[in-house]
């Protein structure tokens, strides 16, 4: 037979290579779709997947973000919304000193030289005075310990009207009711001196004796340290402390200004 009827073994061997290609050729399309399948094809549209601080889709690249710290983080903010650490460890006797507490001679001095500076003067417009109406009610200042404020307790756990606050400074009472510090705590915004726009809070205390925007004075009574738990807490006791400069009302963060609070508290307690 001289024609070729595609029988013959040339003709299987040149049909070879094509079905090669096209098998390859098929393989290659189906990837692809698959491929497109995956991605959800090029000109579809998803919602952006989050993480916990990066978008994973679009945007700047990874270089170019921050993260945010989060909260309880390396990174400690300077004001919070209430009280924080939970319920504060209060001493029951004076029968210790804390470690660094200061002698009383290094108290009258630290008294002498504020007011030689001029920063306290008794309860006239622009001076301070301690919290306490009857500084004779608290335990010994080597108890008082710092953490948003400075916890002052009290002798037998007095409450009430034996332990009356008193304004520190005049000012305005802004805000009463604070998150872990009682529904009655007052917060006090200073209005002159150049503490003047910072706020005094006075934790545990309860009753309030004065309304929100009373105006009051340097010793004018404002509240009475709580009985019982009020807030967090194990007992009687106040907190006081001070916001931060330009800062919200109430609170600072941990350690942020208690410890300038402790040094005013240890100047106005030599007055006593």
């Amino acid at each position: 037979m001289n024609a070729d009827d595609g029988n013959s073994p040339r003709s299987g061997l040149r049909r070879l290579p094509l079905v090669r290609i096209a098998a390859a050729t098929v393989g290659v399309v189906l990837i692809a779709v698959a491929a497109l399948e995956l991605s959800g094809g090029a000109g579809a549209s998803h919602p952006r997947v989050r993480g916990a601080t990066i978008d994973l889709a679009g945007g700047p690249g990874l270089a170019d973000r921050r993260s945010t710290p989060a909260q309880g983080g390396s990174q400690r903010a300077s004001s919070v919304s209430g009280k924080t650490g939970g319920a504060d460890k209060l001493k029951k006797t004076d029968s210790g000193v804390s470690p660094g507490a200061p002698s009383d001679a290094e108290v009258r001095s630290e008294l002498k030289e504020a007011e030689a500076l001029g920063l306290f003067g008794g309860g006239v417009k622009g001076g301070w005075t301690f919290p306490f109406q009857n500084a004779s009610v608290i335990l010994d200042s080597g108890t008082w310990t710092e953490d948003q404020g400075v916890d002052i307790s009290t002798r037998g756990a007095a409450c009430g009207p034996a332990a009356v606050l008193v304004a520190m400074t005049s000012g305005t009472i802004v805000q009463e009711g604070i998150s872990g510090f009682g529904p009655a705590a007052p917060v006090l915004q200073i209005d002159s001196g150049k503490e003047k726009g910072r706020y005094i809070y006075y934790g545990h205390s309860k009753p309030a004796l004065v309304p929100v925007g009373a105006h009051v004075s340097a010793g004018q009574p404002i509240a009475e340290v709580g009985c019982g738990i009020v807030g967090l807490s194990t007992g009687p006791h106040l907190e006081v402390g001070i916001s931060v400069p330009g800062g919200p009302p109430c609170c600072p963060s941990w350690g942020a200004t208690a410890p300038e609070m402790h040094g005013i508290l240890l100047s106005l307690y030599g007055k006593h």
